[in-house]
């Protein structure tokens, strides 16, 4: 079974999915893996290229506060639109492979991937059995990435670069409201999980 997860940043994604793999799915990172390719010399070298900027540390790998510095202060939104083309493609390639990979190998354990862009990847989105959408309030996102340490400033542009709810509605099957509540996201997660996920794994009846 393949599971998606999605939803704006900072409404708790990843909290669901933690909760998901300790009820025994295992889990793909969408934004580790896009880590990894935007961070290969080939593709770190294209982008490079297109935004006329050093995107690496000092020991020569890719930044990705110099990358979010480049993209987020764009206001057109254009930076994004261009890093997106540029690193998606392989991304959804091995997000496809990958989970088709593990479930395979065991066709009993629910896979689930943590994506924030699935509504733009027409090409993986139909793939999936449930696609659960994580929401919170505006304030409480904002509150969630000044704790990762990200800047107001950078924060809000950020949310603002987000799709809107909307998109993620209409490919969506089951919604959580993430109020900040771990008890109450527990309870939400394990109903879901019993309700649409356990059910439909012969081997667990």
């Amino acid at each position: 079974m393949l599971i998606g997860v999605t939803g704006q940043i900072g409404a708790g994604k990843s909290e669901l999915c933690h909760l998901f793999e300790k009820f025994g799915a295992r889990i793909l990172d969408a934004d580790k893996i896009g880590k990894s390719v935007s961070g290969s010399p080939e593709i770190l070298s294209i982008l490079e290229d297109k935004f006329h900027a050093n995107l690496r540390t000092p020991s020569g790998r890719m930044s990705r506060l110099k990358i979010a510095s480049v993209v987020f202060s764009d206001p057109t939104g254009k930076a994004l639109e261009t890093l997106n083309k540029i690193v998606h493609p392989e991304l959804v390639r091995r997000l496809k492979s990958e989970s088709a990979r593990l479930i395979r190998k065991n066709p009993d354990q629910p896979v689930v991937i943590d994506a924030a862009l699935l509504p733009q990847w027409k090409d993986i989105s139909s793939s999936f059995d449930l696609i659960a959408l994580v929401t919170a309030p505006e304030e409480l996102r904002l509150i969630r990435l000044k704790r990762r340490g990200v800047s107001a400033k950078d924060a809000w542009a950020r949310i603002k670069n987000q799709l809107p709810l909307t998109a993620y509605d209409k490919i969506s099957d089951v919604t959580i409201v993430n109020d900040g509540y771990r008890k109450s996201l527990r309870k939400k997660a394990r109903s879901i999980w019993n309700e649409c996920i356990a059910t439909a794994i012969p081997s667990r009846h």
